[in-house]
Order: C-alpha cells, then sequence, then structure tokens
C-alpha cells in the first residue's frame, strides 16, 4: 500500500515539474503540425526531391519569388476582380505548393536523412492524468490492495489445482497415459508450462498419477461387508453394546426357543416383539432334535423368512435314536438350499447331561461317524459338539476328513493347549464361543477367548441357552432365555477381554461367518 502511493507521488511530481525544453518541443511540434496540417508521406518527399534536382533554386530567390508573388497577386487583387473564379483558384494553389516545396526543401538541406536509416518514429506525448482522477481515499485504496492480494492468492492456489485436474482428467478419461504420451505433453499443451522446472514437476506429477492408477488396479478391492436388516426392531431398552456393524449369531436354535418363549409366530414378529438391537442381521439355526426334521418338517416354516439359515444334524444325546429313517430325513433335510452345515454331532461325556456308560459313548461314535461320511458326500461344514470329549472328537475328524474341511467347534469349553491343536492341523477350523465366556468359572473359556487369533473365532448366542450374565437386564419378560442378539454381549465380553473395540470384534467375526458359511 504505502509503495503505490508513493509511486502515484512521483507521477504526480513529473508531471508538474516538466522542463522546459519539452514544453518547446511540444509547442514546437504543435506548431508543425498545424502548418503542414498532416504528416507528409515518404513518396512525397521522394517527388520533392526529384524535382529539385532538376529546377534547383537558392532559398533567397525562392523567397524573393514568393514575396513578388505575394505583392503582385496584392496588386491584382483589386484589378482581377471581374477574371474568373477558376484563375485565381489555380494561382492560390500554386502558391500553396511552392511554399510547401520551399518548406521541405529547408528542412532536407539543414539535416539530410541517408536512405538506409529508417524514418523517426513519432514521440506521442505523456498522457495527462488529472490529479482529481489520480487521487483515491486511503480507504479506496486499502479496500483495492486487500481485493487484489485475495484475488492473487486465489489464483496462485488455483493454478497447482487446474493443472494436476487437467492431467487426472486425462488419465480418467482415456485410461492411465504411457510415458510416450507423458513426454508430449508439453507439445500438445506448451501454454501449461512456463519454464523447465515447472515442466519437470508436471511431468513428475503425471507420473505419480499414473503410478497411482496402475497400483489401484492391480491391488484386489477390499472386502466389503454389505449389511443387511432383514428385521424390524424398536429396541427399547437401548441396552445392548452400540455399534452399527452386523451382526449374524452363527449358532441357535430357534424351535427350542420357540417352544420354551411358546411363541406360535413368525421369527421376524418375535424379533420386532423383543428388544433385538438395530445392526442384528440373521441367524443360522440349528435343528438337532429328530422332530424338528421328521416328518412335519418344521425347519421348513423356519428357513423361509429372510436372514435365516439352517444345519441339520443328530445331537450326541439322541445318538440311541439313529437308524435309517433318521439318515434318510437328515439328508432330505440337507438338500434345503438355505443348509448351510451338517450339525451339530459329536460326543458328549459331560456328566449330569448324558449317560457316559461304554455302551452309549460307542453309539454316539458310530452316529459321528456316519454323519461324517455324509456330510462329506455332500460336501457340508462340520458343526461339532464335544463337552469333555474334545480329543477323541479331534481324533475321529483327524482320521475322517480331510486337513481343509471347514469345521465349526460349536461352544467350546476345552483346554487351550487342545484348541491349538486342532486348530494347527485344521486351518478352517473355527472355535465359537458363547455366553459361557461370561461366566465366573469359565477360566478356560476366557484364556480361549483372548488367545485364539480374532480370524478364527465365531460368535454364537446358543439361544435359547447359554445366556450371559452380562445381559441380565436385557429382555425381562424372559430371564431365563437367551435370544440370538445377545450374541452382542459376547463380544462386547471378548473386545474386554483382548482389549480392543467392539467394531474391530464384529467386523472380523462378521467376515468369519461369511469364510465359514458362504453368507
Amino acid at each position: 500500500y504505502q509503495r503505490r502511493v508513493r509511486e502515484e507521488e512521483e507521477e504526480e511530481e513529473e508531471e508538474v515539474e516538466e522542463p522546459e525544453e519539452r514544453v518547446k518541443e511540444e509547442a514546437k511540434s504543435e506548431s508543425e503540425s498545424e502548418s503542414e496540417s498532416g504528416s507528409v508521406e515518404e513518396m512525397e518527399v521522394q517527388q520533392v526531391k526529384s524535382e529539385v534536382k532538376d529546377e534547383p533554386m537558392s532559398t533567397e530567390e525562392a523567397r524573393k519569388e514568393e514575396s513578388g508573388s505575394s505583392s503582385s497577386s496584392e496588386d491584382g487583387g483589386s484589378s482581377s476582380s471581374s477574371d474568373s473564379d477558376s484563375g485565381s483558384e489555380s494561382e492560390t494553389e500554386e502558391v500553396v505548393q511552392k511554399k510547401k516545396f520551399i518548406d521541405i526543401r529547408d528542412k532536407y538541406d539543414s539535416n539530410p536523412i541517408p536512405a538506409s536509416t529508417p524514418a523517426p518514429a513519432k514521440v506521442l506525448p505523456k498522457r495527462q492524468t488529472s490529479r482529481r482522477s489520480s487521487e483515491k481515499s486511503k480507504t479506496e485504496v486499502k479496500r483495492d490492495h486487500h481485493t487484489a492480494s485475495d484475488d492473487s492468492a486465489a489464483s496462485e492456489a488455483k493454478k497447482p489445482v487446474q493443472k494436476r485436474a487437467k492431467t487426472e482428467s486425462r488419465t480418467s478419461r482415456d485410461g492411465p497415459l504411457s510415458k510416450e504420451q507423458l513426454l508430449s505433453l508439453k507439445g500438445n499443451d506448451s501454454d501449461s508450462f512456463s519454464d523447465d522446472g515447472e515442466e519437470e514437476r508436471a511431468h513428475s506429477g503425471a507420473l505419480a498419477v499414473l503410478e497411482d492408477t496402475k497400483s489401484r488396479k492391480e491391488s484386489p478391492p477390499p472386502e466389503k461387508i454389505v449389511p443387511i436388516f432383514p428385521f424390524k426392531t424398536k429396541c427399547r431398552s437401548n441396552q445392548f453394546p452400540e455399534s452399527k456393524v452386523p451382526f449374524i449369531d452363527s449358532h441357535c436354535h430357534i424351535d427350542y426357543l420357540f417352544v420354551r418363549e411358546q411363541n406360535f409366530g413368525t421369527f421376524a414378529s418375535y424379533v420386532e416383539s423383543k428388544d433385538f438391537p438395530k445392526n442384528f442381521s440373521g441367524c443360522v439355526a440349528n435343528f438337532c432334535d429328530p422332530p424338528a426334521w421328521g416328518e412335519y418338517q418344521m425347519y421348513d416354516d423356519i428357513l423361509r423368512e429372510d436372514g435365516v439359515w439352517g444345519a441339520f444334524g443328530l445331537h450326541p444325546h439322541n445318538a440311541k435314536m439313529w437308524s435309517p429313517e433318521i439318515e434318510r430325513n437328515l439328508i432330505r433335510a440337507c438338500s434345503h438350499p438355505k443348509c448351510v452345515a451338517w450339525g451339530e454331532m459329536g460326543l458328549d461325556y459331560g456328566k449330569g447331561y448324558t449317560e457316559t456308560s461304554p455302551d452309549v459313548i460307542e453309539m454316539q461314535k458310530d452316529a459321528f461317524l456316519a454323519q461324517i461320511k455324509h456330510a462329506l458326500k455332500l460336501n457340508k461344514p462340520f458343526v461339532i459338539h464335544a463337552r469333555g470329549a474334545e480329543m477323541d472328537a479331534f481324533e475321529i475328524m483327524k482320521a475322517k476328513a480331510p486337513k481343509d474341511h471347514k469345521i465349526h467347534f460349536h461352544c467350546y469349553s476345552g483346554s487351550w493347549n487342545t484348541a491349538w491343536k486342532m486348530l494347527e492341523h485344521f486351518p478352517n477350523m473355527y472355535i465359537g464361543v458363547t455366553g459361557l465366556v461370561t461366566f465366573g468359572t469359565a477360566s478356560d473359556v476366557r484364556e480361549v477367548a483372548r488367545k485364539v487369533p480374532l480370524e478364527r473365532l465365531l460368535i454364537e448366542s446358543d439361544a435359547p441357552y447359554m445366556k450371559p450374565s452380562n445381559a441380565n437386564l436385557v429382555d425381562q419378560d424372559s430371564p431365563r432365555s437367551a435370544s440370538p442378539a445377545m450374541g452382542v454381549w459376547v463380544a462386547a465380553k471378548i473386545a474386554e477381554i483382548r482389549r480392543i473395540e467392539l467394531d474391530d470384534v464384529l467386523i472380523q467375526v462378521r467376515k468369519n461367518v461369511t469364510n465359514m458359511y458362504g453368507i
């Protein structure tokens, strides 16, 4: 701002204090322009030179002739009034031409111009600006200064963006540029490069865009989990752990749940009537009781609903019931398009749950081996139940199943050492953790939940069993029964044990469900 004011003051001083020589030159140029009544062209000058060479005449003679002609014209002015108008006009024209000739000749005699030098350019007088128009108030000057600075800053900020956008638009429109095309950018768009340094920067920027485009094409796209929420839920209590990550319960028993809750409607109406979290996306319903997949085919109505998938198998508690008829019914049920696994099946040596006599254990093993054979024929993953019999179940699977077969070890309650041996042998085995992890006495389960790789973990509600202890305030209408929604509480407990975020657990477990069951 100060610099601009100083420059204006200096301009005003130069205008006021003009040298006298400049004023004289301007006055002389104005008088010459008036006397000549126009500029003399170069052709006229050459014509006059040729006439002077043909008829030489001194300056004094020309002046005498001019004075004589003027006096004669004055004397004869009164007497020639009666002459014709054409004669007088011709005399005046001759006088004017002679006068022009004399002035031009004197000019070239005093300062002759060589033929090789060009004619001098006409010096224009400096533009006169009035003080009133040049003066501005301080506020106006400040306003103009800030506006100009803002505009210049905005234009400077836009320059690199425009060049980068121009290069990126080419890349996105015509595909990635080759090196030859990048090298020819200067020839095609010469106005976009001001100097060599800027050209190199633009060229390197274009190469970076090219490399970035190639890397995006070569690298596979990240896996995305599309949230599916087929159920309507009011979630009145708002006491579930908050998360927007979709959650699928990997193991529950809807048929047992409906019997205990005496629900005679659909699963969707049950979800809407209960306090299910908003991120609940579905469940895998296991049917392990012969009446469920027997003559009445109760499973068919449940699997018709959205967000419900099925698994069929004979529970070890029912091993005595194994027969050719049950075998046929199981094969028919596992042929359902929404069947994703065979199970739960296996061995149970738990005291107080089933008989542990050698005959019963042998029956369980026979039924287990027969189901493994049919599951392998149908290429169905295993859902394993083994309570107190983890090593026996592992030995049978190791002998009969291929190493890469998919296995879901449901409601694992054994030691970490046994779990690690099974995970090492079967790379596609997943350990299922239920609400048992929230119980104070389940130290082994908490150790497994802490040490098992998150990529090999599945979360189950095992509804209507295994209600998490940290979910006692939820669903007061059914204080003893767990629901498929309560698997979120299991995930919250695992996140607490591993000291990570709940969303991290749910995101990885959702990927594990997809890898295990393809849903």
